[in-house]
Order: C-alpha cells, then structure tokens, then sequence
C-alpha cells in the first residue's frame, strides 16, 4: 500500500513539474503546442514514434509515451545531451497520462530495416557506422554513462546533408553505479544483452560495447548472433560460452574481424576497452569523412601531381592509394546524386593515375599497400566493366550459400563466377585493379577446392 502511494505521489509531483493540463482534449492540447502529427515511423513495446510538423521547428519526430517513470527518465537523459550521433531533444510536454517526447527527425528510419532492405552491408559502409558509434560512445564514456539497449532498431539514420547514424531510446540508460547494479541488472534486449548482464553478474560500460559487436556481427551479416533465441536459450549458450562462429569465407579483413572478436569477448575483463576500441585500425577516426579530411585529400593529390612530375613514382602512388582511402567513405555516406557523380568522377582519375604508376614500379607495392576496403573498392572500379561486376556479385553469393551450408549450389556459384572472371582477367592490363581482382580470384579458387573436398 505505502508503495502505490509513492507511486501516486510521484506521478502526481511529475504532472506538476510538466504542467500538465488534463482538461484538454488531445487535438486541442496538441494544437496548443503547433503541432500536427502525420505518420507513423515507429512502434515499439512502450511508445509510438510519429512524424510531424511544428510551426517552430519545422519537420520532426514525436515518441508518444505513457506517463511512467521510464517515460520521465527517458526525457530527463535525452535533454542533457547533445552530440551529431545523438538524437537530438526538442522539446516535451504531457498531457494527462502521455509524455510527448519532440526530437529531430531521422528520415531514413533505423539500422534494423536498412539492413533488412540490404540484406548485409559492406565493410566500408560498417566501418562508417562503427565510427560515427565510437563518437557517440566517446560522449557517454566520458559522463560515465551505459545506454544498455543499443541494437540496430534505436540506431535512427539521417541522410541529409550527410549519412548519419544516432543512438536513439535513452529509456533504461543509466550513469555507471556500483550500488544500483542489481536494480539495473538485465534492462536491455536479450539478443543483444551481453553475458555478465545475462548471468545476472556486475558489469559496467564494457557491456555496452558486447552490444556494438553484435550490431556489428548484424551489419556484416544481415542478423545478429542469437536470431529469435529466449532468455533461457540465451543463458544455456553463454553458460556453455558457445559465442557465434563467423561465417566461412565471408569478406572481411584483418582489422575488421580482429575488431568484431575483441567487442565480442565473453570475459567483460578481457573485452576491448574504450581506448583501445577507439584507436583500433578499423574505427580508424582520422579517415572519417570530415571537411578537415577533404581538405587533406585535395593536399594528398597536390602531393602526388608533384612527385610524379619529378619521377618519383612510388611516392606519388602511395600518395594516390591514400588519397583514394580517404575518398572512399565521401562516396558511401553522400546522399546527393550529383555531388556523388562528381566524387566518383575524381575517384576514377585517381585510380587511373594508380594503374598509370603501376607500369613503372613492381606489383610487389601494390599487394603490399591493399587496404583493408579492397574487396569493396574492386566491386567500384568493376562499375565500368558489367561482365567484371556481374562475376563479382555472383561469386558473393556464391559465398552466401556456402554460408548457409548449401555447397551444391555454392560450387555451381563459384564456377559460373570464375567463368566470367578469369578470362577477363588475362586480358586486364597491368594496374592497381588487376592486383585486386587477382586476389579475389584466387580467394575463390581456394574456397572451390574446399567445397570439392567437401562434397567428393
């Protein structure tokens, strides 16, 4: 009894401080406040997310909730922070039993139906959403604090002026203290939650970054590691500590897969800390696309213009590859379709001028310089060859069947691709693409040989 009536009280003590008005009705009290809601965007288990228009500030996102405590916290976090990766607060106001909750409107809706639509994305694109998280994450490193809820359905997209990737539903986010852990214990989603936080043990930020890894593992591979499993199948896996098997012959380089096991440790002790996480090779920070960077772009092929004229090729080439690096991540995250063609017109002289200094210098540099995204820049250059791109896209499904254990059909795949590959590549001339596609081709004649010795 004396619990329902603090309950009450502190219902009542939040209507007053929100000055709520209970004898509107809702089209009037939300008329009050200049708003008109349009359609629905969201839905989760305790809000409805809407799209509307304010006389104020123009086009935004309202989250309808009840009127709890969860609802009140939500709000109190979400005011106090502001950062780009961030859905950024408005504004609030509730009328008798709903908590109004306006903040800026993501127009390509969340990581979970982008993915859904992609059916995976691209190492180049996962490193772009892995960086803009590791600034959000930065933020609440340093306010001490645990979002406990991250995964793809509250990480909301923008795509204008720039793809941009906000963590969203602060609702059961929570300041680090050792003295709430067991009230705090398991808030979060149970395929995302990570082990000790499962195991009902302490944890602190570092089980925030378990849940990077499997935002990350479903990024990679188009869901994440325990898809429709309950809380109890959950705990008998990670009691047994049976974590998720990468799949064979999937495209990722080192950096990548080093990062995905180092968030995706069972020991929280022996997990990547934020240091290390946001300094690791494939966050990489200094090559995201910021103006500083392009700026340093245009320096980088100054540079390489320069040193080729004074014949200093494998200077100017270096100068080149790192300068395509940098220009890469513009291309993935530019929304506008005319700025993009202008960047992929600039890509495609850098790389020309790569192959034209690859006539006078040993392939040796150019194996030993692929980066890390060369799978993705090989399926780029393959834009103005269709039969090249053709054989890519049917060699990654060819790897997407032996994923799923179908290796008839993988070897078929794999065959139809390395038809169409090989010869294109005999007749390829010497350069930067022809490295590439050499070290795709060869990665499939071995993945072919295997499934050979499998099925034999």
């Amino acid at each position: 009894m004396k619990k329902v009536i603090r309950v009450s009280l502190y219902m009542s003590a939040v209507r007053k401080r929100y000055h709520v008005m209970t004898h509107l009705t809702e089209k009037e009290f939300l008329g009050r406040h200049a708003i008109k809601l349009c359609e629905k965007i969201g839905q989760g288990s305790f809000s409805t997310v809407y799209r509307a228009a304010n006389e104020r500030v123009g086009v935004c996102a309202i989250k309808v909730m009840k009127m709890k405590e969860r609802s009140i916290k939500e709000v109190e976090v979400l005011r106090n922070l502001h950062h780009p990766n961030i859905v950024q607060y408005i504004e609030h106001f509730a009328s008798a039993n709903i908590v109004y909750l306006v903040m800026d409107h993501c127009n390509d809706g969340d990581l979970e139906n982008y993915i859904y639509k992609r059916h995976k994305l691209a190492e180049s694109l996962v490193k772009i959403v892995m960086q803009q998280l590791a600034l959000a994450m930065q933020y609440l490193n340093n306010i001490n604090m645990c979002h406990m809820d991250i995964k793809p359905k509250n990480i909301l997209i923008c795509s204008n002026p720039r793809l941009t990737f906000k963590l969203s539903d602060f609702g059961v986010a929570e300041v680090i203290n050792p003295n709430e852990m067991e009230k705090w214990r398991q808030n979060g989603t149970v395929a995302y939650m990570a082990p000790e936080k499962i195991m009902g043990k302490p944890y602190d930020i570092t089980s925030d970054y378990w849940s990077l890894g499997v935002v990350m593992f479903q990024c990679l591979f188009g869901r994440p590691s325990y898809f429709h499993a309950s809380l109890q199948a959950v705990k008998a896996m990670i009691t047994k500590e049976n974590l998720m098997t990468i799949p064979r012959h999937s495209h990722m380089s080192a950096n990548c897969e080093n990062l995905l096991r180092s968030l995706l440790t069972y020991n929280k002790d022996d997990r990547i800390k934020f240091e290390d996480f946001y300094k690791h090779p494939f966050i990489d920070i200094n090559k995201m696309p910021t103006n500083e960077n392009y700026n340093y772009i245009v320096i980088l092929v100054t540079d390489a213009l320069e040193l080729e004229s004074d014949r200093k090729y494998e200077e100017s080439l270096f100068k080149y590859q790192e300068a395509v690096s940098l220009l890469h991540p513009y291309i993935m995250t530019e929304p506008n379709p005319a700025q993009k063609y202008k960047m992929e017109l600039k890509f495609n002289q850098y790389i020309y001028r790569i192959n034209e200094l690859c006539r006078y210098i040993s392939d040796k540099i150019i194996h030993s310089k692929l980066c890390d995204n060369s799978f993705d820049l090989l399926k780029t250059m393959a834009k103005s060859t269709p039969k090249m791109l053709s054989g890519i896209n049917i060699g990654v499904i060819a790897e997407e069947y032996f994923a799923e254990g179908n290796a008839i059909q993988a070897f078929v795949k794999i065959n139809e691709a390395l038809a169409l590959l090989v010869p294109i590549c005999m007749t390829e001339p010497t350069g930067y693409r022809k490295s590439l596609l050499l070290a795709q081709i060869d990665k499939w004649l071995t993945m072919g040989e295997e499934i050979k010795r499998i099925t034999d």
